[in-house]
């Protein structure tokens, strides 16, 4: 699901990362069950000693489900913004130049600390146009930023395409994590933050039939003091039961 704001489209979701939990405890109940089948098999009098070591065991082994069970589910947060562009533009005399150069600025997000630890932000850009003139190079621009320096940036991008054909295409991707992740979560000049995208030709016009750039924001959870969830406690609950009851009769048999 996804809603529009500012001229920009915003989407989320939360991935599970790390849910075997359930899948973790059924394999521990297995095991346990194949160990008690196991002495079963054997005659009465192998298992009779071990009957009241049965119950350390099963204890031990369920305390550890617990620790399992009270490990959190690792959610990862993906937001997404999007942005879109398009125009054509001829060459016009601006500021003592002539060119075909348009621009736009849009109202982008800042990340939101509420939604946990922000480990990584993509930015990918994808741009359909034509030329007027194929034998000329079309100058791209885009940026994220809240301070008018480029030293302020969150993202800079500058790229050309070269001459070929009159209908062009153009991707760019970036990556951002560890240190390079500073400007975004310590971003200057709020509440001002825009996106911005132009595009220029100095000989002919040019038309951008769609430009489209996505924003992505990647959360890890905050770590948090964890409790086991009420299917975990179900799962423990019933295991420790049979558990038990199992060793209950094994030991009155071991005594008979």
């Amino acid at each position: 699901m996804g809603r529009w704001a500012n001229g920009a489209f915003f989407s989320g979701q939360v991935l599970s990362g790390s849910m075997n939990k359930l899948s973790s405890l059924k394999a521990l109940l297995r095991r346990f069950a194949q160990r008690i089948r196991a002495r079963q098999s054997r005659p009465s009098s192998a298992w009779a000693p071990r009957a009241f070591a049965m119950k350390p065991v099963l204890l031990a082994g369920f305390a550890l489900m617990a620790g399992f069970a009270a490990l959190p589910a690792h959610a990862v947060t993906i937001m997404t913004q999007t942005f879109t562009d398009s125009w054509s533009i001829e060459p016009y005399s601006y500021s003592n130049q002539t060119s075909a150069w348009e621009w736009s600025y849009t109202p982008y997000t800042t990340w939101d600390s509420s939604l946990g630890t922000l480990t990584q932000v993509k930015v990918h850009t994808t741009v359909l146009g034509t030329r007027n003139d194929a034998s000329e190079s079309l100058f791209l621009r885009s940026s994220f930023f809240t301070g008018w320096n480029p030293d302020q940036f969150q993202h800079y991008m500058s790229e050309s395409v070269a001459p070929g054909q009159a209908d062009f295409s153009f991707n760019f991707s970036k990556s951002y994590s560890g240190a390079g992740l500073d400007a975004w979560v310590n971003p200057m000049y709020l509440p001002q933050a825009h996106y911005y995208f132009e595009s220029r030709t100095y000989g002919a016009g040019h038309t951008i039939t769609n430009a489209v750039t996505t924003l992505e924001y990647i959360y890890e959870p905050n770590p948090t003091a964890t409790v086991p969830d009420s299917g975990s406690t179900a799962v423990i609950l019933g295991g420790a039961l049979v558990g038990m009851v199992v060793w209950k009769r094994r030991r009155n048999a071991a005594r008979d």
